[in-house]
């Protein structure tokens, strides 16, 4: 199972730097690494938008941010440390 609002970094290589010569989307959690590769530019580009808008990030309210690994959106995670460290 992959938490999409977990990860650490969502990005593209390209097809020219793949044996394959097909793009992958790689998604980078904790602990781990995944390299998705879509049977073609349509599903490949489908895949990374339809990723992309779960991951999260986009939405105004808490429950639709991105999370930390204590389920805690990064926005109150970042303050509670600013608040902590002053």
């Amino acid at each position: 199972m992959v938490h999409l609002r977990r990860l650490q970094e969502i990005s593209v290589v390209s097809a020219a730097e793949t044996p394959d010569k097909k793009e992958h989307l790689v998604l980078v959690e904790t602990g781990r690494t995944l390299y998705l590769q879509g049977e073609g530019r349509l599903d490949f580009a489908a895949w990374n938008a339809a990723i992309g808008g779960a991951a999260g990030g986009g939405g105004t309210g808490l429950q639709e941010q991105q999370m930390s690994r204590g389920d805690i959106p990064i926005i109150v995670d970042a303050c509670i440390s600013f608040v902590t460290q002053h």
